[in-house]
């Protein structure tokens, strides 16, 4: 899931700066398609590091993980990602939830 939210964060920068090249952006309205399209690939970058810490069960993976989750949730775009994963890495093995 943090891949397939990955994939879908960089798909969505890739769509917001193909934007840019727009006559109307301009001053702040570039400004603010760059921050979020930077975010977006930011947050994409974060879930590849955590999923492949997670691959490799490495010990800060799991939080980084959460983390990248909640980023995606407040992207809005991924949250369908986003919001399965933090239930999931929040719940545990041993739970009754996974």
């Amino acid at each position: 899931m943090l891949l397939l939210g990955a994939i879908v964060l960089v798909a969505w920068a890739l769509f917001l700066l193909s934007f840019m090249s727009e006559p109307s952006a301009v001053g702040r309205s570039r400004a603010v398609l760059g921050g979020v399209a930077g975010s977006a690939l930011g947050v994409a970058v974060l879930a590849v590091v955590a999923a492949l810490g997670l691959l490799r069960r490495a010990t800060w993976a799991p939080r980084l993980a959460v983390g990248a989750s909640v980023f995606m949730i407040l992207t809005l775009v991924a949250a369908i990602f986003g919001i399965p994963l933090v239930f999931g890495l929040l719940a545990g093995r041993d739970s009754k939830l996974s």
